[in-house]
């Protein structure tokens, strides 16, 4: 899990660089056995994937409509549930 500090600073710099509602972009990269875990808890309505070189990861992009910095925040706890993802 991400700790309170660190995301009440990643709120205070989404705040500073968007204006809600926004289309945010996520990335991460995912252990290949754990991208179905990730899918399902973040439900994107669209992503895009590329596998590392050796096959063992997988980079994901996703755009979603973000309506506050708390949502944000929000995805980014529940990624960080999923053993492996590196959130970028």
């Amino acid at each position: 899990m991400i700790d309170d500090a660190a995301l009440a600073g990643l709120k205070t710099q989404l705040d500073a660089a968007h204006r809600w509602p926004c289309l945010f972009m996520f990335k991460f990269i995912v252990p290949q056995e754990q991208v179905s875990r990730l899918l399902a808890l973040l439900a994107p309505e669209r992503h895009s994937s590329r596998a590392s070189r050796g096959g063992k990861y997988l980079a994901l992009t996703m755009e979603m409509e973000m309506r506050c910095s708390e949502e944000v925040c929000m995805l980014y706890q529940k990624a960080s549930q999923v053993e492996g993802v590196i959130a970028l």
